[in-house]
């Protein structure tokens, strides 16, 4: 507890620090409305912040904001409206607290993934240094999906079904990661028919096996099933396009899907003949090497890890490299990557067993790219 609220506070304090001096002498400087308040939390108002808010106002009346799922704009919208309509300072408040649950969760998740001594706080403070840690400070759905999705994660490791299929389903209704906690029983049900298959089909085994699998089986049909509910109720209720339709239209975001890696290649090449677009100056280096080095981490964790964790981890990989812009490029795919958190636990391993000099060059050099990348969102830059 103590380690994840100093964590918590701590990537809090400077990502509002930093959101706070990336506005002073701006357009708010002297501005009778630019007082501190105002200084805190509308530099954080950019992006798919703006959807979030406009959701938890008017609801789904725009188009292309079913793209976004139901949870976190109508906590935004309850706690925006007991707080006299602050919803940005609500949003920010959400992600706050969900980010100290999410710390937690990953804590505890550590400390069972991993036999180094020390590995869970050094762990935390991987997660907190990553470049794009300043999502779980912001209006966005990060912070509240990790919590949900490493909550699912120990709740599987726990053997505690109906705890993991609210967590699925909290985690599906925030973002449509939360379809992957799924596979989380695959390796189980794959295993279980594998030994029965090997014992006959006349054999006990199969009776043994439905027996011990139906809790299981049902908290994995959690997720899918209320995002079934969910595109129900966006067709019949709202009338409105399913959340994949804006995302492929031309008078959307004009996204298409590709093969996994696909995306990181193009990215690569564009680097290499220094023909990246302008607006996405930053993001196309910084989704090419999050992918990598994420892609590297899973190659070495996917031995250490219980398979259906592992098996989650790499669609989490798959599916952020899977959405690319029309000409070919990856996009928020280090944002997306944060559903692999979990990942974390190997450099908290490592910086766990250490020299300190290598320890201090880490958090040196992860700290200033992290707070560089948190200037750059919060005064306006495309980090998305």
């Amino acid at each position: 507890m103590r380690a994840a609220l100093l964590t918590t506070l701590g990537l809090r304090a400077s990502c509002s620090l930093i959101a706070a001096l990336a506005w002073i002498g701006g357009p708010e400087a002297g501005h009778p409305s630019g007082d501190v308040f105002r200084y805190l939390t509308a530099p954080w108002l950019h992006w798919d912040t703006s959807w979030y808010l406009g959701i938890a106002q008017y609801g789904y009346t725009a188009y292309g904001a079913t793209a976004f799922m139901p949870l976190y704009p109508l906590l935004v919208h309850l706690l925006g409206v007991a707080l006299g309509g602050q919803y940005l300072a609500a949003a920010l408040l959400i992600s706050t607290g969900a980010a100290f649950g999410a710390l937690l969760y990953l804590y505890r998740l550590a400390e069972k993934l991993s036999l180094t001594p020390h590995a869970a706080p050094w762990t935390l403070l991987a997660a907190a240094l990553l470049p794009v840690s300043f999502f779980l400070m912001a209006g966005y759905t990060e912070s509240l999906f990790l919590w949900a999705a490493l909550g699912a994660l120990l709740a599987f490791l726990e053997g505690r079904w109906r705890r993991m299929a609210l967590f699925a389903v909290v985690a599906t209704l925030t973002r449509h990661q939360g379809l992957l906690l799924s596979l989380l029983v695959v390796p189980m049900f794959v295993g279980a028919v594998l030994t029965c298959a090997r014992q006959g089909w006349a054999s006990a085994c199969w009776r043994d096996a439905a027996a011990s699998l139906w809790k299981p089986g049902l908290a994995a049909l959690a997720g899918p099933g209320v995002y079934l509910a969910w595109l129900l109720v966006v067709g019949l209720a709202l009338r409105a396009p399913f959340p994949w339709e804006p995302l492929a239209a031309a008078n959307g975001w004009d996204l298409h899907s590709t093969w996994p890696g696909t995306g990181v290649i193009a990215d690569l090449v564009a680097l290499a003949q220094n023909a990246i677009p302008i607006p996405l100056g930053l993001s196309v280096p910084l989704d090419a090497a999050a992918a990598i080095l994420a892609g590297i981490t899973i190659v070495f964790a996917v031995r250490r890890l219980p398979p259906g964790i592992a098996l989650y981890i790499i669609g989490c990989w798959c599916l952020a490299l899977a959405k690319v812009q029309s000409a070919g490029l990856t996009i928020s795919a280090a944002r997306y990557l944060l559903a692999a958190l979990p990942l974390a636990v190997l450099p908290g391993e490592l910086l766990a067993r250490g020299h300190p000099a290598l320890r201090i060059v880490w958090l040196a050099l992860g700290s200033m790219l992290a707070l560089f990348l948190t200037w750059e969102f919060t005064s306006g830059g495309w980090v998305n």
